[in-house]
C-alpha cells in the first residue's frame, strides 16, 4: 500500500513538472520576420536556402500570370499586379496593353498559353469553359507541370477570399489584406 502511494505522489510530481514544462514552451519570445526557404541549384547541387522575406516578394513579382477571366484581370489590377503575360479578349486595352490577347474567357488559346510557360494561371469558377484551364497540360518555364486555381467572384465574400488567395499565392498578401477590407467598407 505504502508503495502505491510512493508510485501515485512521485507520477502526479511528474505530470506537475512536464505541464510547467511545457507552459514555458508555449511562452516564447516574438517570432522574427519569417524568412522563405527556397531551393537552389549551385553547381548541379539543390541547396536549400533562406531568402530574407521583402527580397522572396521580388522574386514573387517575376511570376508570370496568366488571366482567364474579366475578373481575374480586374482583381490583379485591384492589387496592382505587373506581371500578367495574358489575358482573355474583352479586357480594357488599359490594362496590361503588353499582355497577349488569347480569345475569349469561355474559349481560350491553349496553344499560346502553353507558348507562354505562364508560373501562374488564375481561373474563375462563373465561367463556362469549353475546356477547363486545368484539364489542359501546360508546364512553366521548369518545365514543371501547373494547374490553374479556381477562384469565384460571385459575390463580395467571394471576391475577397479570391483577393486575400491571390494575393498571398503573389507575395503580395498585406497587400491583398487592406485592398479587400476596402471593398467591403466601400459597399
Amino acid at each position: 500500500m505504502k508503495r502505491k502511494t510512493i508510485f501515485t505522489v512521485v507520477t502526479i510530481l511528474l505530470l506537475a513538472l512536464l505541464l510547467t514544462a511545457c507552459a514555458k514552451d508555449n511562452a516564447k519570445a516574438p517570432e522574427e520576420p519569417k524568412d522563405e526557404e527556397i531551393v537552389v541549384e549551385k553547381d548541379n547541387k539543390k541547396e536549400k536556402e533562406f531568402v530574407p522575406e521583402e527580397e522572396y516578394v521580388d522574386e514573387m513579382s517575376d511570376l508570370k500570370v496568366v488571366a482567364c477571366s474579366v475578373n481575374a484581370v480586374k482583381v490583379l489590377d485591384l492589387l496592382g499586379y505587373k506581371n500578367v503575360v495574358a489575358v482573355p479578349d474583352g479586357v480594357d486595352e488599359s490594362l496590361y496593353p503588353d499582355a497577349i490577347r488569347f480569345g475569349p474567357e469561355t474559349n481560350l488559346d491553349y496553344d499560346l498559353i502553353k507558348e507562354l510557360k505562364p508560373s501562374i494561371i488564375i481561373a474563375d469558377g462563373e465561367v463556362d469553359y469549353e475546356v477547363k484551364p486545368s484539364d489542359v497540360h501546360i508546364t512553366n518555364q521548369y518545365g514543371q507541370s501547373i494547374g490553374a486555381t479556381y477562384y469565384s467572384f460571385e459575390n463580395i465574400e467571394s471576391t475577397k477570399n479570391a483577393i486575400n488567395n491571390i494575393g498571398r499565392s503573389l507575395g503580395i498578401k498585406n497587400m491583398a489584406e487592406e485592398i479587400a477590407e476596402k471593398l467591403e467598407t466601400n459597399i
